[in-house]
């Protein structure tokens, strides 16, 4: 070597002399390396597929058409038994549970129409990931699924504490109505 400070690189094809100063040469290593590091912790951080995964978003897709589906027509239910109970209310004197129940039903029909909507999504964007091969598309309905159980979570929630206010609205109401019969 002519100049201390001359590094050889190797490629493929030949061994190529370039000049560098040491801070050039460090800087170009540096940057190699950071590429290196760069590179592995992509693939550490990435997931491959195998068939048999795919096999089986293939199968949980088609189950989630199904309840998506099925949740379409509960909901449709759920939203005429309220509107029937509104007509209903409307022609005769009921008591005001029955404004409750109508609108409780009209918002647990609305939530179920949502959440079906998101289960539909997850359930054509994964048919789609899955014969495309494609990971993005998969991830976006994984997406789409998680929506969809955080909505059934808080609908469950909801439901939960529903339950809970009724059984105590309805033991308050029992006792009130057996202290008012023991008067009498």
């Amino acid at each position: 070597m002519d100049n201390p400070t001359d590094r050889t690189v190797q490629t493929t094809d030949t061994s190529i002399r370039y000049s560098y100063s040491n801070r050039e040469w460090n800087e170009q290593q540096f940057q190699i390396t950071q590429a290196n590091k760069h590179q592995q912790e992509e693939k550490k951080n990435s997931v491959e597929l195998t068939e048999k995964t795919l096999a089986t978003i293939y199968i949980i897709q088609k189950w989630g058409i199904f309840l998506a589906v099925f949740g379409f027509i509960s909901a449709t239910f759920m939203l005429f038994a309220s509107f029937i109970m509104l007509v209903v209310k409307s022609f005769q004197q009921v008591g005001p549970f029955s404004s409750m129940l109508s609108l409780f039903y009209l918002l647990l029909g609305i939530a179920l129409v949502v959440i079906s909507v998101f289960l539909l999504r997850f359930s054509s964007q994964a048919k789609q990931g899955v014969d495309q091969k494609d990971s993005s598309v998969i991830e976006s309905s994984f997406m789409q699924l998680k929506y969809f159980f955080a909505g059934s979570g808080w609908i469950t929630i909801i439901l939960v504490i529903f339950t809970i206010v009724m059984i105590v609205v309805a033991i308050i109401l029992g006792v009130v109505a057996a202290a008012a019969q023991a008067v009498e």
